[in-house]
């Protein structure tokens, strides 16, 4: 299954190997944690994760973007310069809900194109913000930047409970936390170009 699909009732939320989500209701797209600038050599991860970043926005025909914080790396300096060209082209909403790493000014993030600079979105029965919190809505975060062990290697993962969705770091330092499948929490890993689901074993 490359791209499962996971329904919340009357949402389509369909999983990608480009660590994104794909919500089908709203054409929306979902990405967190970015860190773009973040490595030993910056500049070149910079451009590398932006080519990344573009392909994951093509994969689906999209009218909005929502980023699930830490855009940029707090203590990275890159020239924004080719973020900006790249989100003026698009010509579509795209909401930034800050992160820990999210240290610009307002300005300089609507500078870039970004329409919408928030804490925290609301939408339907979905709460965005980019540390998980608990709330009575279906909280859909990033910053855990969460990993699955399988066949004794870690993977990135989507991780899914009741009233929680984690998305895996788009960027940045991967597979920080380890998180297992169990009776409530439903894990999709990313391995190559597919995203699989993996069982709960009792």
């Amino acid at each position: 299954m490359k791209n499962p699909t996971i329904k919340i009732k009357e949402h389509l939320f369909t999983l990608s190997s480009h660590k994104t989500i794909y919500w089908q209701n709203k054409k929306t797209l979902l990405i967190s944690d970015l860190h773009l600038g973040k490595g030993v050599n910056a500049e070149v991860t910079f451009y590398e994760k932006l080519i990344e970043f573009e392909n994951a926005i093509n994969e689906f025909n999209i009218n909005r973007i929502i980023i699930l914080g830490d855009l940029f790396d707090a203590k990275s300096r890159v020239d924004v310069t080719p973020i900006k060209y790249l989100f003026s082209k698009l010509n579509i909403e795209i909401i930034l809900v800050l992160g820990n790493h999210d240290i610009l000014g307002l300005n300089t993030y609507k500078e870039l194109g970004i329409n919408i600079v928030v804490d925290e979105f609301k939408e339907d029965m979905f709460l965005f913000t980019h540390k998980p919190v608990k709330v009575n809505e279906v909280n859909i975060h990033g910053h855990l930047h969460p990993a699955t062990i399988y066949k004794n290697v870690k993977f990135p993962c989507f991780s899914f409970e009741t009233n929680s969705i984690g998305l895996p770091a788009f960027g940045g330092i991967q597979c920080k936390n380890i998180l297992l499948p169990g009776s409530i929490r439903k894990i999709y890993l990313l391995q190559e170009d597919s995203v699989r689901q993996i069982k709960f074993s009792k």
